[in-house]
C-alpha cells in the first residue's frame, strides 16, 4: 500500500479537550507506524467549530437578549448547549457574538426534517422582538 487516508471530526467543548484529543490521535497513529518500519504518517488539524460559549461568556447580553425575545413573543424559553457546527458558533469567532435561536424545525437534518407553519410564525415573531429590545437598549 503506498498511502492511506483517515478523515476524522474531533469535537470537545473546550480548546485545552480539543487539544487533549488530538494528542491522543497522534498517539495512536505513532502506535501504528511503530509495526511498519520506513512508513511516516502526517496529522493536519482543521479547525471548524469551537464552543461559542466562549464568545458567550463575554457577551452576556446577547443570550439575555435571545430569553426575553423569545418571552415576547409568548413563549416560555429552554435553553441548552448544542454540539456541533452552526452558525452561531461561526458567527461569533468571525467578531458577531450570535446566539442559536431556535428556527421551529423537527427531525433535523433527517429525511423527514419539516417545520410547521405556526412555528415558523414564532420565529418570526421572537426575530421581530430581539429587534426591537436591540432598538430599545441601543
Amino acid at each position: 500500500m503506498e498511502k492511506a487516508t483517515i478523515s476524522m471530526i474531533v469535537r470537545d467543548f473546550t480548546v485545552a479537550g480539543l487539544h487533549e484529543k488530538e494528542a491522543m490521535v497522534d498517539e495512536i497513529a505513532k502506535a501504528v507506524i511503530a509495526n511498519y518500519p520506513g512508513s511516516s504518517y502526517r496529522i493536519a488539524v482543521k479547525e471548524q467549530y469551537r464552543n461559542m460559549k466562549e464568545v458567550l461568556d463575554k457577551n452576556p447580553e446577547i443570550v439575555e437578549f435571545a430569553v426575553e425575545a423569545i418571552r415576547r413573543a409568548g413563549m416560555e424559553p429552554v435553553r441548552g448547549s448544542i454540539r456541533g457546527g452552526t452558525d452561531g458558533s461561526r458567527l461569533s469567532f468571525m467578531g458577531l457574538p450570535t446566539a442559536n435561536i431556535f428556527a421551529g424545525g423537527h427531525a433535523f437534518h433527517s429525511p423527514l426534517e419539516w417545520i410547521s407553519r405556526q412555528d415558523m410564525e414564532k420565529a418570526v415573531s421572537t426575530i421581530v422582538e430581539l429587534a426591537r429590545l436591540w432598538e430599545e437598549r441601543a
